[in-house]
């Protein structure tokens, strides 16, 4: 996460409370691709492609798809935080060609052209100087190389708005600053093609206690007793409806035609 504020460094300094969200997500998704097996499916990766991914956490993308990984895949696995590397280096464990770093997705020290593709799965609104990141990843991108930059949109878990019932510690964790809906003008002046798709995957949580953990994992410092009361109002829903269900906004940008640093 580079140049990442001090809550989001805290957030991301081992993988509990990032586990706690993709627990939720892969429990319930209603959409029987899952999130990382989707992302997979909407990248040119041929055989012998030389991959970085930027803040990659706990490298669950490459976990989740390692039987159908490309022929000569070489891979780097980087992240800023030395615990998700950590968490990283323990899923991949057996997969070949995997290199792991710490790194600011802002200063990649690796030479021109040296990737065929680039990707940034939901890290980017972290990044506080991404016009630096998309720099660096157009100068380490092949001149035919592609980038893939994923995040949320406006109406991402939506539905928990109504159930904390305060908007403003919703906004300590929003992903406004790089969103589907933005997210094309920010890359628009370093690439040439520009394609966002979407991953349709609302959620249907029928486990009280796994929704309570995704709360307690984010940054909202909600009570005990909150906790009590968001709990008993998720009972009563699933009690009447069969699931709490929760909006998931996510999606793609699709990049080519990396433009010149230089032009």
């Amino acid at each position: 996460m580079s140049g990442s504020d001090p809550q989001t460094l805290e957030q991301y300094r081992d993988d509990a409370k990032l586990n706690a969200r993709i627990n939720l997500n892969r429990r319930f998704s209603t959409n029987p691709v899952s999130w990382n097996r989707w992302v997979f499916d909407q990248m040119r990766l041929p055989a012998g492609a030389r991959v970085l991914e930027l803040g990659a956490g706990t490298g669950v993308l490459w976990s989740e798809n390692r039987d159908r990984l490309p022929a000569g895949l070489e891979l780097l696995v980087t992240d800023s935080s030395e615990g998700m590397l950590r968490a990283a280096r323990e899923q991949l464990d057996g997969v070949p060609r995997v290199e792991f770093r710490q790194m600011d997705a802002a200063r990649i020290p690796d030479g021109d052209r040296t990737f065929d593709v680039v990707i940034a799965n939901h890290m980017l609104y972290h990044v506080q100087d991404r016009a630096a990141a998309f720099s660096e990843a157009v100068r380490v991108l092949s001149r035919n190389g592609r980038f893939y930059a994923a995040t949320n949109g406006a109406r991402h878990m939506e539905d928990l708005d109504d159930l904390i019932g305060k908007p403003e510690k919703r906004a300590m964790i929003s992903t406004w600053q790089f969103s589907l809906e933005n997210g094309a003008e920010q890359l628009s002046p370093f690439f040439g093609s520009v394609e966002l798709t979407r991953h349709e995957n609302p959620l249907a949580v029928t486990d009280t206690s796994a929704l309570v953990a995704y709360i307690r994992s984010l940054p909202w410092d909600l009570s005990e007793h909150e906790l009590g009361t968001i709990a008993e109002v998720i009972d009563r829903v699933i009690a009447t409806n069969g699931a709490f269900r929760i909006t998931r906004d996510s999606g793609m940008f699709l990049c080519g035609e990396p433009r010149s640093v230089t032009a």
